[in-house]
């Protein structure tokens, strides 16, 4: 018998951080703005690398009460960086205890 999966859906994830970014304004306006204005990962640009964004990160998360659609909280990311970034926060959250 097949899963059904919901689109953006990780295990963990509270319900209102889900509802934004499968919001229409996130997918149709804010994530394609930002990646057309900021088109390369910031992280590997501060190491002089050049590599494409396809990853729209919060500076500060969601979760500790970033704010969703301010472009001052968005930065552009490759999917290796937004990785490592997202890992390590959860990382953070295990250590003070707080549960992901």
């Amino acid at each position: 018998m097949p899963i059904h999966v919901e689109r953006n859906h990780t295990p963990g994830i509270d319900p209102a951080i889900r509802k934004i970014r499968n919001s229409r304004r996130w997918r149709d306006q804010v994530r394609p703005r930002q990646l057309r204005d900021f088109p390369y990962c910031v992280c590997c640009d501060a190491l002089g690398r050049l590599r494409e964004a396809t990853q729209v990160d919060h500076i500060v998360p969601l979760s500790e009460g970033g704010a969703p659609y301010d472009p001052a909280n968005l930065q552009s990311l490759c999917i290796h960086c937004h990785a490592r970034k997202t890992a390590a926060e959860n990382r953070d959250r295990n250590i003070q205890g707080v549960v992901y």
